[in-house]
């Protein structure tokens, strides 16, 4: 299955890269990104600076594989919220790119980062769901101990 860690790596990469380059872009022009927001009715300044550092953290966290799923999740929640706002106020060419950022990052929360990462993951939502059933603990077998035979008693003064 080493192409699957593969893949893996390459979404990885595009997805943590994107993000991370997008969160950088919207730091470096925060006035702009304030502006461009604020067009599309999000006032708040707390938010906006949320989402910049929220992008960069979670673009780096997927890109270098650290806590993957932790990061992709937080991804996943920056780009719901950019799909529900680009498709109301933006182009189509927004729309798209947020979409496949937001379904990369929730294949990424499934999958986990695989093993070409600085911290692997050692389980996956897919290996929590796998049909393949734990196995069960046996119980011990019972052991009974042999019966005790009655002795005759014995006439033994010292005793």
């Amino acid at each position: 299955m080493k192409i699957k860690h593969i893949i893996l790596l390459a979404l990885r990469i595009i997805v943590g890269g994107m993000l991370a380059f997008s969160g950088v872009m919207k730091l470096m022009d925060m006035p702009m990104v304030t502006e461009y927001f604020t067009a599309m009715g999000i006032t708040s300044a707390a938010v906006v600076w949320a989402v910049s550092v929220g992008e960069l953290l979670a673009g780096l966290g997927i890109l270098f594989g650290v806590y993957t799923q932790i990061a992709a999740a937080g991804a996943a929640i920056i780009m719901a919220g950019a799909v529900y706002y680009t498709s109301k106020y933006a182009g189509s060419t927004e729309v798209i790119s947020t979409s496949v950022l937001l379904a990369g990052s929730l294949i990424l929360v499934y999958t986990g980062s695989g093993k070409y990462a600085i911290k692997p993951c050692e389980c996956s939502v897919k290996d929590l769901t796998s049909s393949t059933p734990a196995p069960v603990a046996q119980a011990a077998p019972s052991v009974t101990p042999p019966p005790v035979q009655p002795t005759a008693p014995t006439n033994n003064p010292t005793l």
